[in-house]
């Protein structure tokens, strides 16, 4: 019979043939946004990294909207939100998120300021 504990950052179970199994890790972000003050027409890159097991998937946010990919703002598959030609409605607060399927979450906030 397996016996279950549920610690901090690990869910792990033991039996009588295994001493422990690792089955899950909360995330935590590892590489968070930074604030930064740029100028029209500039570049951004706001990163962000989690760790957990299985790997976590890395969500974005502008205030309380989604991040809506088009010609000027795409989301990299490293977690990474990239913004070309800046312009001022760009300034904000951006979030991301990283959300693991056994429910848990960590999130980092950067503020952008585009400068006209």
């Amino acid at each position: 019979m397996r016996q279950y504990k549920k610690l901090t950052a690990y869910l792990v179970y033991f039996s009588k043939k295994h001493v422990c199994n690792i089955v899950s890790e909360r995330p935590q972000i590892i590489v968070k946004p930074q604030s930064q003050v740029l100028k029209e027409d500039d570049k951004v890159i706001l990163n962000c990294k989690a760790t957990s097991k299985p790997p976590s998937k890395i969500s974005w946010l502008k205030g309380s909207d989604p991040i809506t990919q088009d010609g000027r703002v795409s989301v990299l598959a490293n977690g990474s939100v990239v913004i070309t030609k800046l312009v001022p409605k760009d300034t904000g607060f951006y979030k991301c998120s990283a959300d693991h399927d056994g429910g848990w979450s960590d999130s980092a906030e950067a503020n952008l300021t585009v400068m006209g």
